[in-house]
């Protein structure tokens, strides 16, 4: 059994591993392993000796990195289920360049004309509509587990949990009317968006990703005064309407006009 010093080594080891390693592992470097744990070289050796080559070693040295069996394991499944979502992801949605490229050549040979738009439905309006009503169907804490799958397998992190400060900012968010599928948006834009700067540079929280939801939620409010004024400015009649439906003369040399503008 570990003793207290020689496990918090080991568990400080594998969060540096899974969070910042490469392949999740790191390079075995006495003196950098010694850093990470903030102990002299001459102690992390000693504790060396029970880690790696004890009989309850917990690390083992391949090609020059230390590795954790069961840490490796992990690493795997997530790396299979992330590539298994986006493999569902690009087949659901078409975004193989297979289906791009048909697409493509289906829209050179059909072009849609302006009757066509009018008439056919926006498939990014019906997958939003669908989006909406399954997550505002969903209780609190369903919706609280939802966000918190979508931030582990952007994180690529299983073992995040929506707890302290990022739990209070998702209630803030409901609490403040944020509609849940912007909340879903702004997550997946955020981490779209982000350009690390070095390999440690990592979204690492769901408060990383409120600039990012407040910014469509802005945006959106935006859009739906703007849509408002648009119809108040359609509903509002011509100064010159009641003149006209009184029977005001119009001049024949503008019938086009007229025609374009029955109220002009």
């Amino acid at each position: 059994m570990l003793s207290l010093e020689e496990a918090g080594a080991y568990i400080t080891l594998l969060a540096y591993m899974w969070n910042g390693g490469k392949d999740c592992s790191l390079d075995d470097d006495d003196a950098n392993l010694a850093k990470l744990l903030h102990v002299s070289l001459k102690r992390w050796k000693k504790l060396r000796s029970v880690l790696f080559d004890g009989s309850g070693a917990v690390f083992h040295v391949s090609d020059g990195r230390v590795r954790n069996k069961r840490l490796d394991a992990e690493w795997r499944a997530v790396l299979e289920k992330s590539a298994n979502n986006t493999k569902a992801a690009n087949k659901r949605w078409g975004k193989s360049e297979r289906n791009a490229d048909a697409m493509r050549t289906h829209s050179e040979r059909n072009p849609i004309t302006e009757t066509d738009a009018e008439a056919d439905p926006d498939p990014e309006k019906d997958l939003a509509a669908t989006t909406k009503a399954r997550v505002d169907d969903m209780t609190v804490p369903d919706f609280e587990n939802e966000v918190e799958r979508v931030l582990k397998v952007r994180m690529v992190n299983p073992g995040y949990k929506v707890l302290g400060r990022d739990y209070e900012a998702l209630q803030k968010l409901l609490g403040e009317g944020v509609p849940r599928e912007t909340i879903l948006a702004g997550i997946d834009a955020a981490f779209d968006h982000h350009q690390p700067k070095h390999a440690e540079d990592k979204i690492r929280s769901l408060r990383y990703c409120l600039g990012a939801i407040l910014d469509l939620w802005t945006e959106s409010q935006s859009r739906a005064q703007v849509a408002v004024s648009i119809d108040k400015a359609r509903g509002a009649r011509s100064p010159r309407a009641p003149a006209q439906a009184a029977g005001a003369e119009r001049d024949p040399r503008y019938a086009n006009f007229y025609a374009l503008f029955p109220e002009g």
